[in-house]
């Protein structure tokens, strides 16, 4: 479960490439199971960033039904291969909702437009937004 998490334990959950299911105790029987995959570089500044906005938000709209997992995209090739739109990339059951087929892939930084600015991950409330929208 990830919730109270030292940033060692963090971090070597994304090494390996784990998952964690969310549990806040509501009751989710009738919500479709969602995964969020965060695709990530080693030596992203910005996905520890991703995942407490995802954790927080995830926390303010009480779903209990939601499985983080963490893929290390570790080359240009494998960038290309899995269609990586840049670091972090949050994919919620398989899609990128802050990109489309026209987001060129990109073995780089990645830059969200939220309400504040650019910012290297999305907003809690584009997060929270999208997990209700997902209900």
């Amino acid at each position: 479960m990830i919730g109270h998490v030292s940033q060692a334990e963090e971090d070597a959950l994304h090494q390996r490439g784990g998952a964690d299911l969310v549990d806040d105790g509501s009751d989710a029987a009738s919500r479709t199971p969602m995964t969020i995959t965060i695709q990530f570089f080693n030596g992203c500044p910005h996905r520890h960033l991703a995942a407490q906005r995802l954790r927080q938000a995830i926390a303010d709209v009480r779903r209990d039904d939601v499985e983080i997992t963490h893929q290390l995209i570790d080359s240009p090739d494998e960038a290309e291969r899995v269609g990586f739109h840049g670091s972090p990339t949050l994919l919620i059951n398989r899609q990128d909702m802050f990109g489309g087929r026209e987001t060129p892939v990109n073995f780089g930084c990645r830059v969200y437009e939220t309400a504040e600015g650019l910012q290297g991950a999305p907003s809690v409330e584009q997060l929270r937004d999208l997990l209700e929208s997902a209900q």
